[in-house]
């Protein structure tokens, strides 16, 4: 027994040793370098040796991405000594291993030089996430993995090389070489399966006309891809020949029976997916989902209507159509996080149960219809990628590699090899079905979006991937687009076309969109405004501007109204907002505090939305507190600053200032995250740009716009054109727009593909009543983002952004002043709040007047002129509730007693019922 242990123990050491041989050998010829062995070493926290073992192959002056490469180790080495409070240590480091890096940045250096201060370095802004020490070096892990793989001195140095071994070769050599083997045998494993199953070969690039946002594959023709685009763009490609078989501007209409002109859109909003299905009778169905809340279900040859699904309280962002034992349904999930199944009848959802965070997410079903999977970010910007019992609804397998945080839509697929795949980090990462950890990658240089679309072909032997400049490229196992014999024959493309266009059933395909100018086709509103501004049709809105029968509300019993909790440090309320989620309401005071509630969910409150029935509470994050603060300039005694914020779409961060440098909160521990560009020039307006979330727009007080990219820290871009302080920005998605308004009654639009100045003008305002003074002009799109609405302080009005020109607008016909003015949620009207105390409510078909609801509806004392409502804001999924915030602080939340109409209009039919008129106001109609 004696000699077997020690004979296992010899083995050991002889293994031992060919490892720190072969590891020798490849450090000493540059051949090899072992990334598996790297990685152990820094998890395990063996800094030194890792950067012995590096130095072999790089040094510090090589490139940057080397000394990227030696600053992670070093810094990483440092925080776990503060982290373990060895401060002598700590101090050594910095002064011996980290201050050749100063020199290349100076306020990096300041700071860590600043966190030998600190108790506890989770006190800094940029390390309130650090959680200890392992999970910190998984990340440290991950990055400088990315930076090797990226650094050219490494390249054909990851891979095991081949040798042959000859006759001279010594028994130690062979025994190092065979270890060797052994060592990249399990690597050489992966990488032929990798080549043999995944597509991971570019064999063609199509160039789209717009941005692509969804793509499929036909379930018969597997190398026909549909593309829709981000303005209604639909089109059909062969991805082998390369060709479009047509492009079309679509418009789906669902057609009532009466008649063929009685035409309303498939959905209300954007369609935000789509996929096709087919049922028992063999006839292939498109299915829909949009931000009215709903599914809908049509016939792909005729166009019918057959079913329509309601349900979701929140814009239905993925459909996942699916076969369970012969039985067909549809699987869908909404942005609040909701997973919802329908069968094919009018019985409403079978199952809802919720995504992880409750945040967006999509659906997939493996191939073989036996697994469900689903991938998205929840509200504290954590990505995930899962797999469901779909029975019980619980998680069974959660998968690693995905990149943190994650503010944008992840797209994933599956293909019948066992395989899942996601667009993120401007790679292909693929899994094993059956292993949680990441299988392989595959990256384009960073061609492609940081979070590309991608979808296989039914065969998986195709993967497409939407890339930079609205190109879509199209990958394969091998040369699989050559094998003929394996593509079904495509039928002519005029039948394909034919089946798509099919304009005498009940689908009507709308392909003659206005185009204002060759670079953006436009679909709006047409009312007959041309020119500069000056025609009769302008003079004729103002002349309409006064409705006699204007609704008026002077009691609070003809309306339910609710004052917010009242928080002691409270003051004037500068900028009010909804969060997405509609569960809450975020304010901003003068004095730069932040104050957020949020609304219970119980028996009295089902959806847990806002309402004017229930009060909310004011909420305390996670870490105790209930005010984040901005940084106030010095001058801020003279005045209230200059205030202004912006939530990221999924309510996990707050980007704000008043006055002094821009704040970056994380919602959910009311933290500051980081602080960028402080005065001078002082920020005046911030915007997330829809796309990316990383990526903020910010007008200065220097009449400059900055686009700042947050990963990097940098300005990627500076714009400039306006005269005066630029006080208003306005993304949209639609025609990759960016509009801005300043002090000085000046509009600019800029292609936020590139930056460049597209347009400009000045609003143009007949018949002032009171002299034009300077003032904010507040810009806000539209829903459906091909319209925007313009604020001034005495003017009103719609503009298209393609030409700038007006559509409609409403001017006071008495002096008076606008404090704010917003777009209900489905855009059909637009409520204002007004200095007098008043609050009105237009139409936006006619840009009447409809509702005007009086101060004495909701003061409880006699309104003096320094307490009005200042700011407004509307709810994002109901479209008759609105709050308004007071110059003293209080916040009130608005809704009719009637959820569809304001004492008598309604939004829907535009009619004023049972009018009643009250004394004269200061607000003219």
């Amino acid at each position: 027994m004696f000699s077997l242990s020690n004979l296992v123990g010899n083995l050991k050491q002889i293994e031992e040793g060919f490892k720190e041989t072969a590891l020798k050998l490849g450090r000493e010829t540059k051949l090899y370098f072992d990334l598996n062995y790297f990685e152990d070493v820094l998890l395990a926290g063996k800094w030194d040796e890792g950067q012995n073992y590096i130095s072999g192959f790089t040094s510090i002056g090589d490139n940057r991405y080397s000394a990227k490469i030696y600053f992670e180790i070093r810094k990483q080495k440092f925080l776990e000594e503060l982290d373990m409070d060895n401060r002598a240590k700590a101090l050594d480091i910095l002064i011996k291993d980290l201050k050749v890096f100063s020199s290349w940045n100076e306020e990096l250096f300041s700071e860590m030089t600043r966190l030998l201060t600190i108790k506890n370095i989770r006190e800094h802004p940029l390390l309130a996430n650090y959680k200890d020490a392992n999970f910190a070096r998984s990340i440290v892990v991950e990055e400088i993995k990315k930076v090797i793989v990226a650094n050219p001195v490494f390249h054909g140095t990851l891979k095991c090389p081949s040798m042959a071994l000859s006759v001279e070769t010594t028994v130690e050599d062979r025994s190092v070489i065979s270890l060797k083997r052994r060592l990249c045998q399990t690597s050489n494993e992966v990488a032929s399966t990798i080549t043999n199953v995944l597509p991971g070969n570019v064999v063609q690039i199509l160039k789209v006309d717009s941005s692509p946002v969804t793509i499929d594959f036909h379930p018969i023709w597997h190398t026909l891809l549909l593309v829709g685009t981000d303005i209604g763009n639909i089109g059909l490609w062969d991805v082998d020949s390369g060709e479009r078989i047509f492009c079309k501007n679509y418009r789906i209409w669902g057609v009532g029976a009466s008649s063929i002109n009685s035409r309303i859109d498939a959905h209300d909003g954007s369609v935000n997916d789509l996929a096709f299905s087919s049922l028992d009778d063999n006839k292939l169905l498109v299915i829909t989902c949009g931000d009215d809340k709903t599914i809908k279900v049509w016939n792909a040859s005729n166009g019918a209507n057959r079913y329509i699904f309601e349900g979701h309280d929140a814009p239905v962002c993925s459909i996942c159509p699916h076969v369970k034992q012969h039985v067909h349904l549809i699987v869908s999930t909404s942005i609040d996080g909701k997973i919802k199944a329908w069968l094919y009848d009018s019985l409403g959802a079978r199952v809802d149960f919720n995504a992880p965070g409750h945040g967006y997410t999509t659906l997939a079903y493996s191939v073989d219809d036996q697994r469900l999977f689903s991938c998205g970010t929840s509200r504290d910007a954590e990505p995930y990628l899962v797999e469901w019992d779909e029975s019980e609804g619980y998680i069974k397998r959660m998968y690693k590699g995905l990149k943190k945080p994650c503010f944008s839509t992840i797209h994933f697929d599956s293909n019948h090899k066992g395989f899942l795949a996601a667009g993120d980090d401007h790679m292909i990462k693929f899994w094993n079905m059956d292993s949680v950890e990441l299988w392989a990658s595959t990256a384009f240089d960073a061609e492609l979006h940081e979070n590309p679309c991608i979808c296989f072909n039914n065969k998986g032997t195709l993967l497409a991937a939407t890339a930079k400049e609205k190109k879509i490229k199209i990958l394969t196992v091998d040369d699989i687009l050559r094998k003929r014999n394996e593509i079904p024959p495509i039928p002519n493309p005029g039948i394909l076309h034919e089946t798509l266009t099919h304009t005498q059933s009940s689908l009507l395909i709308d392909t003659c969109a206005g185009v204002a100018n060759e670079d953006i086709p436009m679909n709006g509103r047409q009312k007959g405004l041309e020119g500069d501004g000056r025609s009769n049709s302008i003079e004729g809105s103002h002349k309409r501007s006064r409705f006699a029968n204007v609704s008026e509300i002077c009691g609070p019993s003809q309306c339910q109204v609710l004052q917010l909790p009242y928080h002691p440090k409270i003051s004037k309320i500068v900028k009010l907002s909804y969060t997405n989620a509609g569960n809450g309401i975020l304010a901003l005071t003068s004095n730069g505090d932040h104050l957020l509630w949020k609304w219970p969910h119980n028996n009295l409150n089902l959806d847990g939305k806002a309402t004017a029935q229930v009060s909310p509470h004011i909420w305390q994050s996670r870490t105790g507190l209930q005010l984040m603060s901005n940084i106030l300039p010095a001058d801020s005694q003279n005045g209230d600053p200059v205030s202004c914020f912006s939530l990221s779409r999924n309510d996990s961060y707050l980007v704000s200032t008043s006055g002094g440098a821009i704040s970056l909160f994380n919602m959910l521990t009311f933290k500051t995250v980081t602080t960028i560009i402080p005065p001078p020039p002082m920020a005046t307006c911030v915007a997330f740009y829809p796309r990316d979330n990383n990526i903020v727009a910010v007008g200065m007080d220097d009449s400059s716009i900055i686009i700042y990219y947050a990963r990097t820290n940098k300005i990627i871009s500076k714009l400039e054109g306006h005269s005066k302080r630029v006080t208003s920005l306005a993304f949209s998605n639609v025609f990759e727009l960016l509009i801005s308004g300043d002090m000085n009654a000046q509009i600019f639009v800029w292609n936020s593909n590139g930056w460049g100045k597209h347009k400009d003008r000045y609003l143009l305002i007949p018949g002032l009543g009171v002299a034009e003074v300077a003032s904010e002009t507040y810009i806000e799109f539209h829903r459906d983002q091909k319209q925007f609405l313009v604020v001034r302080n005495n003017h009103l009005a719609i503009y298209e952004p393609a030409d700038l020109r007006c559509v409609d607008q409403w001017v006071s016909k008495v002096p008076v002043f606008i404090s704010q003015a917003t777009f209900s949620s489905d855009c059909l009207a637009v409520y204002a709040c007004f200095v007098d105390g008043t609050v009105a409510i237009f139409d936006t078909l006619n840009f009447q007047m409809r509702c005007r609801i009086n101060p004495s509806a909701y003061f409880s004392t006699v309104p003096s002129s320094s307490i009005y409502p200042f700011a407004i804001a509307a709810h994002p999924g109901k479209p008759t509730q609105f709050a308004v915030g007071l110059t003293d602080g209080r916040v009130f939340v608005f809704e009719p007693h009637n959820q569809y109409d304001w004492s008598g209009f309604n939004l829907h039919n535009k009619q004023p019922i049972n009018t009643t008129i009250a004394g004269p106001s200061n607000v003219g109609g």
